[in-house]
């Protein structure tokens, strides 16, 4: 008996020994990856996207954050410090350059000094939480006796953490963060799919522009459109999609698309000259359903432009597009009441052909 337990017990201490070797040398080859990732991706240049930008990408990252930061030294550390830990990273020493990545690129996490190169980051999280509030900033700070870090997370960040920089006191700090915003994340999420309407929020990382077609930005800088809930909820389940051709430039007189609904065609415009059509959603054709109940999962075209900023200078982002498309829901709400039409019923089969083409006009052709 005594023989057997001894034998049991080797067995289980044999295991855990291989289990820890493999894990080990899992470990240290992943953090090789890291290291080739971080060294290769310092050599590249991204002036074209932003005048600092460096960019560590990781495959699977476990979130993606953007640093700023004045000291040089101190931003390579922390890059370094995170690409290790797991994360891709863009890191710029500007708060006018982060401002605008915010604006072009998904981020979990910013990490911004007291002070960038050219503003301040009490106004740099500011901007983050006026255009994209699902953001989550973390601000850098020298002391923690002094008032700002505290001032800047009235102003909307999460938290802050000291410099200098320890390894394990960092790992777990983002740790922590990250398990919160993903809790925060599922929360809302649940909760969303519960009250899921006619003003569902627009998705993290995408803009509106006012004659509610939606966009997205990837990240080989082509630009996805489709139509937001708003759209959807008042043209109802849409007869076909008219794509302009590829390689077309946009005009007046050449939208991006034309949805078809009875008797009508609706142009959806972008208002700007010289954007280059290099992509259309034909699949769409095959299911118009699935656009009408997941507008924001269903793209109907791409375009190429290198007019990318005054293409965001129209767009509302977050809380900005949310607010927007709940104001177009009260404004259509007293339209149709004015009309004793039934908002919560099929709008489109409760008017004529003349009240339609007032709201393709009142709501589309902006």
């Amino acid at each position: 008996m005594i023989y057997t337990i001894s034998v049991i017990i080797l067995v289980i201490i044999i295991e855990v020994l291989i289990r820890t070797v493999v894990k080990k040398a899992s470990e240290k080859k992943l953090r090789e990856h890291r290291q080739k990732a971080l060294k290769e991706s310092l050599t590249k240049d991204y002036s074209n996207i932003s005048s600092s930008l460096k960019r560590v990408e990781l495959q699977n990252p476990l979130a993606r954050i953007l640093i700023v930061e004045k000291d040089e030294e101190l931003l390579d550390k922390l890059r370094s410090l995170l690409v290790l830990d797991g994360y891709s990273v863009d890191s710029v020493i500007s708060g006018m350059e982060a401002h605008q990545l915010c604006l072009l690129n998904h981020y979990d996490f910013v990490f911004t000094g007291e002070k960038t190169r050219d503003i301040s980051g009490e106004e740099l999280t500011n901007r983050i939480k006026q255009k994209r509030p699902d953001i989550d900033v973390i601000i850098i700070t020298e002391s923690v006796s002094s008032a700002t870090p505290y001032d800047l997370i009235k102003e909307g960040a999460i938290d802050f953490i000291q410099k200098p920089y320890v390894d394990n006191r960092l790992n777990d700090f983002v740790r922590k963060h990250l398990s919160k915003r993903r809790e925060k994340i599922k929360s809302e999420l649940e909760k969303s799919i519960k009250t899921s309407s006619i003003t569902e929020n627009i998705p993290a990382g995408y803009f509106l522009l006012k004659n509610h077609i939606w966009g997205y930005i990837e990240e080989n800088g082509f630009i996805r459109f489709g139509l937001d809930t708003f759209a959807m909820r008042l043209l109802g389940i849409i007869d076909t999609v008219d794509f302009a051709n590829l390689n077309i430039t946009l005009s007046k007189e050449n939208p991006l698309f034309v949805v078809k609904k009875n008797t009508f065609d609706i142009y959806f415009n972008m208002n700007l000259n010289g954007l280059k059509v290099v992509g259309a959603n034909v699949k769409i054709r095959q299911n118009f359903e699935d656009l009408y109940q997941n507008p924001y999962k269903n793209w109907i075209c791409k375009i190429e432009t290198d007019r990318i900023k005054e293409i965001v200078s129209l767009a509302m982002f977050g809380k900005e597009a949310n607010e927007y498309i709940k104001s177009e829901c009260e404004k259509l709400k007293a339209e149709l009441t004015n009309l004793s039409i039934n908002f919560d019923k099929s709008i489109l089969e409760q008017v004529d052909n003349e009240t339609f083409q007032k709201l393709v006009n009142m709501f589309f052709e902006k």
